[in-house]
């Protein structure tokens, strides 16, 4: 394979779900200009490539036994007891299933589905095409191929060394150092392994405001039970960003990638912002086929803009009602980014210890871990993935590569695995074997068992339904979406 044809799977992979959003969910006129626009932002230039060396086929093949392993874990598919957002994963997928596209609701407040739905639209027109079991199957093979191509990219930019993108799926964040003493004067005082694993919250959360979930999740694999619809999408796009910053691709790649990403996780491509701005301050000459590229993307990303805008705010103070934390920002800072910095520095092929970016790396997290957005802290851990890429990158290239300080890096590594390993046996309650415990078919409950997305809404339940929902008010729901043929 080469990177000519992993560049171009890569951008399939984002941009496939907004050319079935801007198919299926516009009036035809601003559909066609939506997707000419989005395949002008590929299409230019993508012949003119210049021709790179074949890579191994043996390594990347097997980088598919972490992918199928860790898509299985993350509840895609239902193979194994999926975590709690699932519920709501389940419920947009249902919706995209079994309503009509653009999915609206003539019950309660909402008006139409306003949400990230990246991830979900491939799987959701399989189960159109073939039911739920097929929506499933192709949910698990969706994952998996993402972190495939996540995988390959890390591998091409760790050197290719096919061990670097396995660890990076362990890669912790630092926090067990606060976390880990509870831990381990759980299971000294005899409280048992389980209680020690999923008893060592409380010390970490008299560090942040109260009712605000943790910075970041305790590893990458545990976002992504968490968070696939944010995570996955922003994994691909930093594996193009890392390769035009090494000079193995133009660096107009990364507008397209970049222009996929709100709709991927808004938040997430906020993040993945400074870090379009890096590359472009390294050589701040910009050429002219990346100025056509960029103004390409425009009328795509408007339309996203109107689509997000219609959303329904949380609270009556708008969106950034809660204001800023620097207490949080400065745990963030040191655990995730300082540690790390002391022992890497300047010794991967990146570069990315750099003084200068090493400094724009802390402003990114420190930016991250001050914006509180609602009730909860979902900003930072969203904001922070394309910044926690660059860290987790680093610093495993640096244990398999790096000389002064290396054994030291290796020992603070290893032991932020746990929490990451943890998964492999616990189910999200505590209970030991998790992959033992029977699933439960929640998508194809929703509606019998279990309600859904309008029944949430038509009751006025704003907590959840509005997280999905649209004004019928807004400016996308008014001269955007198509006529209601049921009117």
């Amino acid at each position: 394979m080469k990177i000519r044809t992993l560049l171009a799977l890569s951008l399939l992979y984002l941009l496939l779900p907004l050319g079935l959003f801007f198919g299926g969910w516009l009036q035809p006129a601003v559909s066609f200009a939506a997707l000419l626009s989005t395949i002008a932002s590929v299409a230019m230039g993508y012949r003119r490539l210049q021709p790179e060396g074949q890579l191994p086929p043996a390594p990347l093949w097997w980088l598919l036994i972490p992918a199928v392993g860790w898509a299985a874990l993350s509840g895609a598919g239902e193979w194994v007891l999926q975590v709690g957002d699932w519920e709501k994963h389940n419920l947009v997928l249902h919706d995209l299933i079994v309503r009509p596209w653009p999915v609206r609701y003539a019950e309660g407040d909402g008006f139409y589905l306003c949400y990230y739905i990246a991830f979900y639209l491939v799987p959701a027109l399989a189960g159109k095409l073939a039911g739920i079991r097929a929506a499933l199957l192709v949910c698990f093979g969706w994952t998996t191929l993402g972190l495939w191509l996540s995988f390959a990219w890390l591998y091409i930019l760790g050197r290719r060394n096919a061990w670097l993108p396995v660890c990076f799926m362990l890669s912790g964040n630092l926090l067990w150092l606060v976390k880990a003493p509870q831990g381990l004067l759980a299971l000294f005082n005899g409280q048992g392994l389980a209680n020690a694993w999923r008893g060592n919250g409380h010390f970490l959360n008299a560090l942040v405001p109260a009712g605000s979930v943790p910075l970041t999740f305790d590893s990458a694999a545990a976002g992504l039970l968490w968070i696939p619809q944010h995570q996955l999408g922003i994994w691909v796009a930093m594996g193009i960003w890392g390769a035009a910053w090494t000079g193995q691709i133009s660096r107009k790649w990364v507008i397209p990638a970049g222009l996929a990403l709100p709709f991927w996780s808004t938040v997430a491509s906020i993040g993945f912002l400074p870090w379009l701005l890096f590359l472009f301050l390294k050589n701040p000459k910009v050429q002219k086929t990346e100025t056509i590229t960029a103004l390409a993307c425009l009328p795509a990303l408007l339309i996203l803009g109107a689509y997000f805008q219609g959303h329904m705010p949380l609270n009556q103070s708008g969106f950034f009602y809660a204001g800023v934390s620097a207490e949080k920002a400065l745990i963030f800072l040191l655990l995730t980014w300082g540690i790390y910095y002391v022992f890497v520095r300047k010794q991967t092929m990146l570069t990315f210890y750099t003084f200068p970016f090493a400094g724009w790396t802390a402003l990114c997290l420190i930016t991250g871990g001050s914006i509180y957005i609602s009730n909860v802290n979902d900003f930072g851990n969203r904001f922070a993935l394309a910044t926690l890429w660059v860290v987790w990158l680093g610093s495993w290239e640096f244990a398999f590569f790096g000389k002064k300080g290396r054994t030291v890096m290796w020992i603070v590594l290893l032991l932020s695995t746990q929490y990451a390993a943890k998964i492999l046996l616990l189910v999200p309650g505590g209970q030991y074997q998790r992959v033992s415990v029977l699933p439960s078919s929640r998508l194809s409950e929703i509606g019998s068992r279990w309600p859904d997305l309008a029944r949430y809404n038509a009751t006025g339940d704003r907590v959840l339904a509005n997280q999905y929902m649209g004004r019928s008010e807004s400016f996308f729901a008014r001269y955007l979406l198509p006529p209601d043929i049921k009117k």
